[in-house]
Formats: C-alpha cells, structure tokens, sequence
C-alpha cells in the first residue's frame, strides 16, 4: 500500500534505568530516522561476486524551534534541581539625599560590586570599593548594611547614577543544572506517534515507532540571535536491544 508522510513526531522518553516516562516532547519541526549499514564485497576477476553486510547502526535528528531544559539536561547527562539557588543581579540605581542607594535584593556576602555610571548609562566610570565596617564611608568607597549601599558624597551626590553587581539567594522557584566534561547521557526507550497517509484514498492512519534503547548525542549548540529564532537539533543513537531490535513500526488499520 502507498503512503505519503507529512507530519513530524510526538515523543515520550522514558529512561531504561527505571522505565518511567521522563518527558513528553510535541513540539518537533521534523522527526527523522536513518538506518545504514556497511558493506563487504568478494570480488572474482574484479567483478563484485558476493557481498556481507555489517550491522545495521540507526540514528534519530530531532528538530525544533522550542527546547525545554529537560531535552538539554538530557543531552548533556545533567540532573535537573529545583529549589534554593542563587542569582546574578545587577541594578541601576540613583542616589539619594543621604547618598545611598537600596538594593532590590538582599546580596550575598562578598558578592556585591559597584561602579559610578558614565554618561551613556553602560560604561563604568569609577570602581567603588565595597565595606561592611565604615558606616562613613571614605572618598572611593562605599558602606554596605542589608540592602543599603551608602556613598561618599563626594562620589555620589544626589542623583548620581551607580551600577551595582551582586549574587542573591532565592530560597524557592529555581531551576538548575550543571554540564560535567565526564557524565554521559542517560539510555532511554523512545514511542513516537506520527501519521501516514493512504494514497488510494486519503486516509490518515496512526502509526506508532517503538525504539527500545537510544542514546542521546551529547551534541547541542545553543544560539542566543536577536535577529533569528534559535533552531536545535536533537540527535540520538538507536542501540540494538537484548534480541538485536533496532525500531517496530506498529499502523493502525482503518477500513
């Protein structure tokens, strides 16, 4: 039977350490799978007489336009944590009439960094030393207590523009994780949902790609463009399970 394809893939990974579904993956551009294989040739008179095939080695390109930072955590082979982090911050502020500015976040000890602003608002004009135990601040440094930073006046009169740099603590809400150079990606079995199309009638009929044991790639260029939407490509290795099966392509028939 003829059939046409036009229609990428929706995908559930689930990891083969455990066999639980680990994410759900619908919003791929295009889904392809390419199977090859090698070839040994006998020749006889130079005429190629008998040929050996090696084994089949399958691959999976998946790609998209959207990315979820577990596709990427997997990728890599990092572990996602959610909970306390801390966070770069960084402020423009105004000083006031006691010379002082107030941070939006409480910062981390021996995080915090403060520059008077040149006049186009992103040079640094002057460093400001930071300290924690001169409440008068001399010329060329600044009193740092919780969240206010105090000037000398003769840095930062009212209304002089500073920038100030520093790491905060958020206690919930975050997300991270860590690339290592040594851990590798995770095995997961991958079922696909896609849909053919009849030519004698037009029909479109579910088909459903079981591959038991892939391999993530740990291959991925991320493209911060201001221009372009960023495009990923995910790439994995289709492995051969216990009884050497690469994929099963199991159709739906509709009468």
């Amino acid at each position: 039977m003829l059939r046409g394809i036009k229609d990428s893939s929706d995908v559930i990974f689930r990891k083969l350490s455990d066999g639980k579904v680990d994410f759900f993956l619908n919003y791929a551009n295009s889904f392809s799978v390419d199977f090859k294989s090698g070839q040994k040739d006998l020749l006889a008179k130079g005429v190629k007489r008998l040929s050996f095939a090696d084994a089949k080695e399958g691959s999976i390109k998946i790609s998209t336009e959207l990315l979820d930072e577990k596709v990427v955590a997997m990728l890599l082979g990092a572990t996602i944590f959610s909970g306390a982090s801390d966070i770069s911050e960084r402020e423009v502020l105004t000083s006031d009439a006691t010379t002082s500015v107030t941070l939006t976040e409480t910062p981390k000890t021996g995080s915090v960094s403060a520059f008077l602003l040149d006049v186009d608002g992103l040079g640094h004009k002057t460093e400001i030393t930071i300290s924690t135990t001169e409440a008068t601040p001399p010329a060329g440094t600044a009193y740092l207590s919780g969240k206010v930073l105090k000037f000398n006046v003769a840095d930062a009169p009212q209304g002089t523009k500073v920038v100030v740099y520093y790491l905060t603590d958020k206690a919930t809400g975050m997300k991270k994780f860590t690339v290592n150079a040594t851990q590798e990606a995770q095995y997961y079995s991958l079922t696909c949902f896609t849909s053919v199309r009849r030519d004698y009638d037009g029909q479109d009929v579910p088909v459903e790609l079981r591959f038991p044991k892939v391999v993530p790639s740990s291959n991925i260029s991320f493209q911060f463009n201001a221009s372009d939407v960023s495009k990923f490509d995910l790439e994995l290795t289709v492995l051969g399970d216990v009884d050497g099966n690469l994929m099963t392509w199991i159709e739906e028939s509709i009468a």
